[in-house]
């Protein structure tokens, strides 16, 4: 699915890969983007991954709504490195 609005910029592919559901997540992860991101878990389900190798923003909501995601069993892979550091900062678990 691509979603593009006037600033809604967003891609989620979600694939089965053996018996893991991968979500693809590309583009940005924040304002209303974070809207859709919920939307499509909502229709899907939590998935198994979340691959954010092609996120390139993420704003506080984003990060809250993927540590949330995390919590609910959701694997977060692929994230650039000052992605990463966000997503722990939020969890609590900052690497030393």
């Amino acid at each position: 699915m691509v979603y593009s609005a006037a600033r809604v910029v967003i891609r989620i592919d979600s694939l089965k890969e053996d018996s893991t559901v991968v979500m693809h997540v590309a583009g940005s992860l924040a304002g209303s983007d974070v809207a859709v991101l919920r939307d499509s878990v909502a229709r899907q389900g939590v998935p198994d991954e979340i691959d954010l190798s092609e996120v390139q923003f993420v704003d506080a909501e984003g990060a809250r709504e993927l540590v949330g995601l995390e919590a609910r069993g959701a694997s977060l892979v692929g994230a650039a490195p000052f992605i990463e550091l966000l997503l722990r900062t939020r969890s609590g678990s900052v690497p030393s």
